[in-house]
C-alpha cells in the first residue's frame, strides 16, 4: 500500500536549467504567484528563481500556496497554474476526497480553500449527475428538502 498523498500528477520533461528556492521574510507587500493574494511586510513566502530556455523568471508564494503544492503535488508543477492543476485533478476524481494526511499538511487557509473548492465541485458534479438525462428536473437545496419533509411530516 502506498503512503502517497499525492492529488496531483504533472508529467513533465522541461526541467529549469538553473533553480534556487528560498523561505524569505518580506520586506516590501509582494503578490503571490499563484493567488495573487498580497504578501505583506513581515510574512513569509518563498522565492524561486529559474532559468529556463535562456530566460530568467522569479516567483513569489505566499505559504498557504507552498502548502499546497508540497502536499497535494507529485514532485514537478508549473508555478501560476497550481490552482487550477489542482481543480483539474479534483474533477477527475471528484468523488474521492484527498488524504486526510494531505489536508492535514495544509495551512488552516489553504484547507478552507481547498474544502470550498471540493465543495464547489462536488455540488457542481452532482447536479450535473441528477440532471443527466432529465433537462427539466429541479434541485433542492438541501435546507429546503429537510423544511419539505418537516412540513409532510406533521400534516
Amino acid at each position: 500500500m502506498s503512503n502517497c498523498t499525492c492529488i496531483v500528477d504533472i508529467d513533465f520533461n522541461d526541467a529549469a536549467e538553473i533553480s534556487t528556492s528560498t523561505i524569505r521574510k518580506a520586506r516590501k507587500s509582494h503578490e503571490c504567484c499563484e493567488c495573487d493574494r498580497e504578501i505583506i511586510v513581515g510574512e513569509h513566502y518563498e522565492e524561486a528563481t529559474l532559468l529556463y530556455d535562456g530566460s530568467w523568471d522569479r516567483y513569489r508564494t505566499c505559504l498557504d500556496c507552498l502548502s499546497v503544492r508540497s502536499a497535494m503535488f507529485c514532485g514537478c508543477w508549473y508555478y501560476t497554474h497550481t490552482w487550477e492543476e489542482l481543480e483539474e485533478s479534483l474533477r477527475e476524481r471528484w468523488e474521492e476526497l484527498p488524504p486526510s494526511s494531505a489536508m492535514m499538511a495544509l495551512t488552516p487557509r489553504a484547507r478552507e480553500m481547498v474544502c470550498d473548492m471540493i465543495e464547489k465541485i462536488w455540488e457542481e458534479e452532482t447536479l450535473k449527475e441528477e440532471t443527466e438525462g432529465n433537462p427539466n428536473s429541479i434541485r433542492l437545496d438541501p435546507r429546503d428538502q429537510a423544511e419539505n419533509h418537516l412540513i409532510n411530516t406533521t400534516d
